[in-house]
């Protein structure tokens, strides 16, 4: 299973990119808001933790975030079979690492929002320490953006 945060623009199209590049349908996807099943799912793992990279759990429990969950998926992505290879050279994972953390770091300074609740949910994460007030107004701001999303008929 895929976490990725359902708030980020970025983290949303590169889960539409997985599943486009996912032809034999086997991952699955979670919303890190949808707080009790990621929670479920990820104990070890903070919510915090959650918004600042990916996370990737395999069937067998085992569960890894950033770069290497990167590493842990490509290879059930068919198009990426041949670069499986490069990820597990000498210094891959360091340069890897770097890499994934400096766009996850940035993804919300250069994000395009296409509603007020991504716009705030940017706002509050770009630049800032993920502390405890930080999550409390990203849950309040999920929060009315699922009361938002329902009040309009949609499924949040």
């Amino acid at each position: 299973t895929v976490f990725y945060d359902g708030m980020c623009p970025i983290c949303k199209k590169s889960k539409r990119t997985l599943e486009r590049l996912d032809w034999l349908g086997r991952l699955k996807y979670a919303d890190i808001h949808d707080r009790r099943f990621a929670e479920g799912e990820l104990p070890d793992v903070s919510y915090a933790d959650m918004l600042k990279q990916m996370y990737v759990k395999r069937p067998d429990g085992s569960y890894f975030g950033g770069y290497k969950a990167f590493r842990a998926v490509a290879p059930m992505l068919p198009l990426c079979w041949l670069i499986v290879p490069l990820l597990w050279l000498p210094g891959a994972a360091f340069v890897g690492a770097r890499i994934y953390n400096f766009i996850a770091k940035n993804r919300f300074k250069y994000a395009k929002c296409d509603d007020e609740f991504c716009s705030l949910h940017l706002k509050l994460l770009a630049g800032n320490e993920v502390d405890d007030e930080v999550i409390r107004k990203v849950v309040e701001l999920h929060e009315r953006r699922r009361k938002h999303i329902e009040s309009q008929g949609a499924p949040a």
